[in-house]
C-alpha cells in the first residue's frame, strides 16, 4: 500500500496562500520540455526494461503488509528507479524497518513510530514517509451502496477530532490534502477527490466541534497534518505525512542553480555506486576499481550536490538531522522522548571523515562554486572538498579519481541547444579517458544523442525519473592507455610517451599562441600529440649527452609546444609543422 511519487504531485491544495519563506527559498522551478531528443526504449538494454505488474502499482493491497500484526504501517516515495535503493536503507540497521517490500515510486514497509522517525531522519534516497491511517473498498457494502462513497469514507475513517482538535482549548490544527487518483469508477479527477475529502473533514469537525473550522495553512508542507487520498481501482487509502516537506530538502540549501541535481537522486546514485558501500551494503558489484581508495570526483559539478551529499556519507551525517521541523511534532500522538532518542543515536552515530577520502570537484561558472562552497559549509563539509573553477578540457585532477560521478547539462534543464552541447559531451568524454584511468565512472543523462558523443560503450544502464524526465544512469570503466615506448638512442632508457604528451598538452595550456587562438589542449588530439612527442624525443636525444636526464628533455619539448604557431591544420600536417619548427629551434 502506497502512494505515487509525492515529488511529482500536482501541487493541490485544499486551501490556497503563498507558502512560508523557508519553502519558498526550497522550491524548485519547473523544468521545460526537451526538444532535444530523449532517451528511446530501443537506447537501453534489456536489464533496464521491466514490465509492469499490478502488484507493483503503488496503490496495490499488499497482503503482507497487512498482516504486520499490531504494527504502524508506511510507505516511502521515491524517484522510479530508485526503489531497491531506498528497500536497502529501510533494511539496513541503521532503520531497521520490517515487511519491506518494493512497489512502483516507492517502497512498503511497517514498524513502530521509532521505526518511522528513523526513517525519515536516515532516508538519504526517499521523498516522503507516509503513515496509513485508513484504508477501504469504495465497492464494498459500507461504501458502495451510499450516494459519494469517497465522501464517506474519508468522513468515517478516523476520529477528526483527535486528529486535528489541539489541547483542551479547542484550537485546531491546520491541515491540508493531497489525492491521486488512477482508474477509479468514482472519481475520475484529483481536484474532485480532494474538495470532497475537504468537504467530509470540514463537515466531521463541525459536527463534533460546534462548527468550528480549521484555519487555512499557506501551503501543503506546512499544515500540522498534511494529508493524501489515494484512489485506484476503487480502493481507498489515506495517509498522514510524516516528512510534509521533501525530503530532498535537507536544510543546507536555500538557493540553488536552475539544473541543480536533487538530492535525494544525487544520494542514490551514490548509493548505487557504492560510495555508501559501508552503511547500505549490496551496490556497486559492477564497479572494477575495487579497493582503489576514496578519491571521488565530479568534474561538472555545478553547485556541488554530488560532492556534498557524498560528504555526508563518508562521515555517516544522518541527512534529517538538518532540517530545522516536521509536521510530526504537532500531532496528538507525537512521542517527543522517541524523537530525541531517535535524534541522540543519529547524533552518536557519526564517524570521521577515513584518511584517504578526497572529494574533487571542478566548475566553469564561479557563482555555481561559491553556491557549493556555501551549501557545504552549512552542512559541515566545507573542509572535505577540494574545488576548482576551469573549463572541463582544461581542468587536471590533483590525483587520479577511483570513482566519478557527473551529471553534466542534458538540455532538458538548461533548455541549451544542441550544437554546444555536443561540444561539452565530446570534451567530457577526452577528459574521463584522460584523467580517470581505472575509475568507475556514473553519467546520469537524459539524453542518448548526447551520450553517444561521449564514444565510450557503457558497462550497464539503469533508469531514473528526473523531474519527469526518462534517464539513464550509465557506468563506464575507464581502461588505462596503451603506453607505447620509445628506445632513447644515446641514453640507453625508454621515454614513455604518453607522459610525454601530457607534458606537451600541460605546455599548450600557458602557451600564448594556443590560448589567443583559442585552442583546447583537447584539440591537438592525444595520438598525434604523443606521436610528436615520441618523434621529438628519439631525434633529439641522438643529439643530447648522455647524461641528460628525462625531465630536461620534457622540458625541451614542452617548449617547442610552447612556441608552435596555433594549428590551422589536420594532424598529420600538424605533426610535419611541429617538427619542422623544432628543427628550425635546433632541437632535432
Amino acid at each position: 500500500m502506497g502512494v505515487a511519487l509525492a515529488a511529482f504531485l500536482p501541487q493541490i491544495s485544499a486551501t490556497g496562500g503563498s507558502p512560508s519563506r523557508f519553502h519558498q527559498q526550497q522550491h524548485r522551478r519547473p523544468r521545460r520540455a526537451s526538444r532535444l531528443v530523449p532517451f528511446r526504449e530501443d537506447d537501453d538494454d534489456s536489464s533496464a526494461s521491466s514490465s509492469a505488474r499490478p502488484e507493483d502499482h503503488p496503490y496495490f493491497f499488499s497482503d503482507e503488509i497487512e498482516r504486520a500484526d499490531g504494527a504502524l504501517r508506511f510507505f516511502a516515495t521515491c524517484a522510479p528507479g530508485l526503489e531497491d535503493v531506498v528497500a536497502a536503507e529501510l533494511r539496513a540497521s541503521s532503520i531497521g524497518a520490517h515487511s519491506v517490500k518494493t512497489g512502483s515510486s516507492g517502497v512498503y514497509f511497517s514498524g513502530s513510530w521509532h521505526t518511522g522517525f528513523l526513517a525519515n531522519l536516515w532516508s538519504r534516497c526517499a521523498v516522503r514517509v507516509l503513515q496509513l491511517i485508513a484504508a477501504a473498498d469504495l465497492r464494498s457494502s459500507r461504501y458502495g451502496q451510499r450516494s459519494d462513497p469517497v465522501y464517506n469514507f474519508v468522513k468515517d475513517a478516523v476520529d477528526w477530532k483527535t486528529l486535528v482538535v489541539a489541547g483542551n482549548r479547542g484550537k485546531l490544527r491546520s491541515f491540508s490534502i493531497h489525492s491521486r487518483v488512477w482508474d477509479c469508477s468514482e472519481v475520475s479527477n484529483t481536484m474532485v477527490a480532494c474538495t470532497r475529502a475537504k468537504d467530509a473533514i470540514c463537515d466531521a469537525l463541525r459536527d463534533c466541534c460546534g462548527g468550528k473550522r480549521p484555519d487555512p495553512p499557506d501551503a501543503y508542507d506546512a499544515a500540522d497534518l498534511p494529508l493524501f487520498l489515494s484512489l485506484y481501482r476503487d480502493k481507498a487509502l489515506l495517509y498522514r505525512d510524516m516528512s510534509g516537506t521533501s525530503l530532498h530538502m535537507r536544510g543546507y540549501r536555500d538557493a540553488m542553480h536552475k539544473a541543480s541535481l536533487n538530492e535525494a537522486i544525487a544520494a542514490g546514485i551514490l548509493t548505487m555506486a557504492g560510495w555508501n558501500d559501508k552503511f547500505v551494503p549490496g551496490f556497486g558489484t559492477f564497479n572494477k576499481n575495487v579497493g582503489g581508495g576514496r578519491v571521488l570526483m565530479d568534474p561538472m559539478c555545478g553547485s556541488g550536490t554530488f560532492l556534498i551529499e557524498a560528504a555526508l556519507m563518508a562521515l555517516n551525517i544522518a541527512p534529517g538531522l538538518l532540517r530545522p521541523r516536521w509536521p510530526f511534532m504537532k500531532w496528538h500522538d507525537y512521542d517527543k522522548m522517541e524523537w530525541k532518542l531517535c535524534c541522540k543515536e543519529a547524533t552518536e552515530a557519526q564517524v570521521k571523515a577515513p584518511r584517504d577520502l578526497q572529494l574533487l570537484g571542478n566548475d566553469l561558472h564561479e557563482g555555481s562554486l561559491l553556491l557549493c562552497t556555501r551549501d557545504a559549509k552549512r552542512a559541515g563539509v566545507e573542509h572535505l572538498l577540494r574545488l576548482s573553477c576551469e573549463d572541463c578540457r582544461r581542468y587536471v585532477p590533483p590525483v587520479c579519481p577511483s570513482l566519478v560521478t557527473v551529471n553534466p547539462p542534458w538540455g532538458n534543464r538548461l533548455n541549451e541547444e544542441e550544437p554546444s552541447l555536443i561540444a561539452t559531451y565530446m570534451a567530457l568524454g577526452r577528459f574521463l579517458k584522460q584523467y580517470s584511468s581505472r575509475a568507475d565512472v556514473y553519467v546520469l543523462s537524459g539524453n542518448s544523442t548526447l551520450t553517444r558523443q561521449l564514444q565510450m560503450k557503457a558497462d550497464r544502464k539503469w533508469p531514473i525519473t528526473v523531474g519527469g524526465f526518462d534517464c539513464r544512469l550509465l557506468h563506464y570503466y575507464i581502461l588505462p592507455p596503451k603506453t607505447s615506448s620509445v628506445e632513447a638512442r644515446g641514453s640507453g632508457g625508454k621515454v614513455s610517451a604518453i607522459a610525454i604528451s601530457f607534458d606537451l598538452q600541460q605546455a599548450s595550456l600557458t602557451s600564448p599562441f594556443w590560448t589567443s587562438a583559442g585552442v583546447e589542449a583537447g584539440d591537438l588530439g592525444v595520438e598525434a600529440v604523443g606521436v610528436f612527442a615520441s618523434l621529438t624525443f628519439s631525434r633529439s636525444s641522438a643529439s643530447s649527452p648522455a647524461s641528460d636526464s628525462t625531465k630536461s628533455r620534457a622540458r625541451a619539448a614542452s617548449r617547442v609546444a610552447s612556441l608552435m604557431p596555433p594549428p590551422a591544420l589536420p594532424p598529420p600536417l600538424l605533426l610535419f609543422a611541429a617538427s619542422s619548427a623544432a628543427a628550425s629551434f635546433g632541437w632535432l
